[in-house]
């Protein structure tokens, strides 16, 4: 599995930093029912970006993207064409940016935020499955067309996406375990990633977009000249 998961990390690092994710998560471990609601919402998240992985592998493959004879080609167009969807994205988050920290300086903390004190377990486990992002549609495209052009099958290529999910849902699984582990002491670790993630979330953001979606131009475009 080895060969798969070196595929597809770079790209499962990108999806694991999802900050809208983590707060999501984060607020709502300090809700009345923090375990039901947070094992809900990351239990969508995990089949979410599962059925979102499996989907994408099997595009590709039915395409006909990573076909021998013409991978370089289609394959590295897809990766273009793919950093550019991130490159967009990020400009857009940019510009949410500028709009958040106007709000924040009225003191108003985002709708979807306040929103996550009425919030049961039912509707935890749908906010997981539907809070995945442009973002992560695009790296999970990407990662599952590196898997489909490594020569591996079977078990094999099993293991590598189940890889990708597992590290993928980094970003939800951390706060939970973290949460878990230190029991009545959880608390106030919460309150402090939750006053910097509702603070820092958007340039992260757009950190991590800017750099996936030109290393994504890069790639592509190298495969093309080469």
């Amino acid at each position: 599995m080895g060969e798969g998961l070196s595929d597809v990390l770079p790209w499962a690092v990108g999806v694991a930093v999802s900050t809208t994710a983590t707060t999501t998560v984060v607020l709502l471990l300090m809700t009345s029912r923090p375990r039901q609601n947070a094992m809900s919402m990351v239990l969508g998240w995990v089949v979410s970006l599962a059925v979102v992985s499996l989907l994408a592998l099997v595009t590709v493959v039915v395409l006909h993207v990573t076909r021998p004879s013409e991978t370089t080609t289609r394959a590295s167009l897809l990766r273009i064409f793919l950093g550019g969807l991130l490159l967009a994205l990020a400009e857009l988050q940019r510009r949410r940016f500028r709009r958040r920290v106007n709000r924040r300086r009225r003191g108003q903390p985002p709708k979807w935020a306040r929103a996550m004190d009425t919030m049961t377990p039912r509707r935890a486990l749908v906010l997981g499955a539907a809070v995945g992002d442009l973002k992560n549609l695009t790296l999970a495209v990407a990662a599952m067309t590196a898997l489909a052009e490594a020569d591996i099958h079977g078990v094999r290529m099993v293991g590598a996406m189940t890889a990708f999910v597992v590290l993928g849902s980094a970003g939800v699984l951390v706060p939970l375990g973290v949460y878990f582990a230190k029991g009545d002491q959880a608390e106030e670790t919460m309150r402090r990633w939750r006053d910097w993630l509702l603070a820092n979330s958007v340039p992260v953001m757009v950190i991590v977009a800017t750099i996936l979606g030109a290393a994504l131009i890069v790639l592509g475009a190298a495969e093309l000249v080469g």
